[in-house]
């Protein structure tokens, strides 16, 4: 597992954090937050029509409390670790998704090392969970209002 700020520790390689800047904030089309994981529908930067999904699970989560002040509650989610995925072709063929799985940081199993493209396993992620990682931060608000309506939910259905 990883904060988001170790996540973004590595801005050289390939050009990450450039290359993130290139894609603009709106290319964030949609942000979903549901049980613990938030979604991110990323426009690609080189062809409008794709679409890239990048995934983040907030693994402790369940051990923020969310009854005290929301700004307590929004530093406390963006302090927690996470792991996390892009179905971007460069998060896999640039061995990111080697890297996060081996080091722990990573949703989904790849075993295959990046021998070509990436053998010193340099980096952590791509340019669209570099851009992701930077958002993060400013939509911990957000992601405290679902939290506390998963938890209504949840004490609702307790109570039947």
């Amino acid at each position: 597992m990883a904060q988001y700020k170790k996540l973004l520790s590595e801005r050289a390689f390939l050009k990450v954090q450039q290359r993130a800047r290139a894609l603009n904030g709106t290319d964030i089309s949609q942000i979903f937050y549901k049980n613990k994981e938030v979604l991110f529908k990323t426009i690609s930067g080189t062809d409008h029509k794709t679409i890239w999904t990048q995934r983040i699970v907030i693994f402790d989560i369940n051990d923020v409390d969310i009854s005290g002040r929301a700004i307590n509650v929004s530093k406390e989610i963006r302090d927690s670790n996470l792991k996390v995925n892009c179905n971007c072709p460069a998060f896999l063929y640039w061995g990111y998704k080697y890297i996060a799985w081996r080091t722990g940081y990573g949703i989904e199993k790849e075993t295959r090392r990046p021998k070509v493209r990436n053998p010193q396993q340099k980096g952590f992620v791509c340019k669209h969970l570099f851009q992701v990682m930077q958002v993060y931060p400013f939509v911990a608000s957000h992601i405290v209002k679902e939290l506390k309506k998963e938890q209504d939910k949840l004490i609702k259905k307790a109570e039947k």
